[in-house]
């Protein structure tokens, strides 16, 4: 376990941060409610699609890999920054810069 802080309200209409010792895992689980099955699947059809349209990059940062997967961050990143940053209509080989 760590220490954390955590909003008890609003901040802005008087809510404090109150420090807890939580594991990781239990911060997530808290913050981030387990899929349903039906939403589990939209998103991998999701991340399938993105894996089609951009490459596996693109996929990975989507997927939310990109903490475990920092390369792929820094390839979509530079393949983002290379084609212009022009936007969606064709992606420009977005996500496609070889390893």
């Amino acid at each position: 376990p760590g220490p954390f802080l955590l909003p008890t309200g609003d901040p802005s209409r008087g809510g404090t941060l109150v420090p807890v010792l939580v594991s990781p895992q239990q911060l997530v689980d808290a913050g981030a409610p387990k899929l349903t099955r039906d939403e589990e699947l939209y998103a991998l059809s999701l991340k399938d699609l993105v894996k089609g349209t951009a490459g596996d990059d693109a996929a990975a940062v989507v997927s939310g890999d990109a903490l475990s997967e920092p390369q792929a961050a820094a390839r979509l990143a530079l393949s983002f920054l290379i084609s212009g940053g022009g936007g969606a209509p064709g992606l420009h080989g977005l996500g496609r810069i070889p390893s």
